[in-house]
């Protein structure tokens, strides 16, 4: 269910918010200044591999309720006090019931589903890209605490926001008795094949980092993303509608046959909001300065919490970490020094049965 360069000028909300951001006080623009740049992807797939996912389900099956990526790059200029860039970023959330996703599976491989199994279908979809300017500004209320504020202005498209509800229950190897209700809005339509034109999406967010040394053996940082993210949508497409297979009919040597019967309406919103999940990433690391620290890490995103546990270790200029998040059978692996700070983790190192698929590169940007 997972599907598969910044261009043009930006629109006049975009160019009057990158106006207002570039006309912070001159004389923290002609402080030192350094380019930065921000890398973000994290994909899951809990049914099956990620590539599995996007080739079509081809491949073994797990079960699960989750299919999630969310995808950032962002480049700009940074000051002690302040940073302006753009980026660009996609992200994608599919929450489902295990049976929703065992139907799933089954059909599109073509096998043939349990004979008499009744099915929950429960199915809820949100999805867009955006590009655009982000502009942060740092604060340091202690020597040891430091707090950066960001806010987000974006335009948007690839809309997807909706959720589908029913049941369905295999008669026979090629028959099924199923209801179902769709409500979507969309960019462009799955599940019916409406033509119709892409909507226009303008976007906006704050974020919020900090780093604090609570005690000389106890430092904890993170990171909160899309606080009160909305995107504002111009004439989107949406679809209402009920399935349902109750229209029986026998042939002559009587077998059954369903003719489905949808019913609904079709219309384009002039506004609609769509609302963005926040994400959280968080460490704490225990052990003094320079010696071998032990890690407590948390990363929440799309109503989902995984907890990661973890050492880290100096070595010269270089700190160098290991983490473990066990839900998602997962270890990622990092490396830091001064500016710099890599991350990757995956749950399988080959790339056809991988289920999780983790980069962070941060140069600049860490407080």
């Amino acid at each position: 269910m997972i599907h598969r360069a910044f261009g043009g000028r930006l629109k006049p909300p975009l160019f009057i918010a990158f106006l207002i951001l570039a006309s912070a006080p001159a004389r923290a623009i002609a402080q030192d200044w350094a380019p930065y740049v921000r890398i973000e992807s994290m994909t899951y797939s809990q049914p099956n591999s990620i590539k599995s996912a996007l080739n079509e389900w081809h491949g073994a099956f797990y079960g699960g309720t989750r299919q999630w990526t969310f995808n950032t790059i962002e480049s700009g200029v940074e000051t002690h006090d302040w940073s302006l860039g753009v980026f660009y970023r996609k992200d994608y959330d599919l929450r489902f019931s295990r049976g929703t996703a065992e139907a799933y599976y089954l059909l599109k491989n073509k096998y043939p589903l349990p004979i008499g199994k009744h099915y929950l279908l429960d199915l809820s979809a949100s999805s867009f890209a955006a590009k655009g300017i982000r502009g942060t500004w740092r604060i340091e209320p202690t020597d040891q605490m430091k707090l950066r504020l960001g806010l987000s202005l974006f335009t948007a498209s690839a809309l997807i926001d909706g959720a589908l509800h029913g049941d369905g229950t295999a008669l026979s190897q090629d028959s099924y008795r199923y209801d179902a209700a769709v409500d979507y809005h969309y960019s462009r339509d799955y599940l019916f094949k409406r033509d119709v034109s892409p909507p226009s999406g303008i976007g906006a967010s704050l974020d919020f980092g900090f780093t604090a040394q609570i005690q000389p053996w106890l430092r904890v940082r993170g990171h909160v993303d899309d606080l009160l993210g909305r995107i504002w949508w111009k004439q989107a497409p949406y679809t209402v509608a009920t399935a349902s297979s109750n229209r029986e009919s026998y042939d002559a040597s009587g077998n059954v046959h369903f003719a489905p019967l949808i019913s609904g309406y079709e219309g384009t919103s002039d506004r609609y909001v769509q609302r963005l999940s926040p994400r959280f990433s968080g460490q704490a690391e225990l052990g003094r300065t320079g010696k071998p620290n032990g890690i407590v890490a948390v990363q929440y995103q799309y109503g989902q919490t995984l907890l990661g546990a973890g050492a880290a270790v100096g070595f010269h200029d270089y700190v160098f970490n290991v983490t473990a998040w066990p839900q998602v059978r997962t270890l990622s692996i990092g490396v830091a020094k001064g500016r710099y700070r890599l991350e990757l983790g995956a749950s399988s190192l080959s790339p056809s049965t991988t289920r999780s698929l983790w980069l962070r590169l941060n140069i600049g940007q860490l407080g």
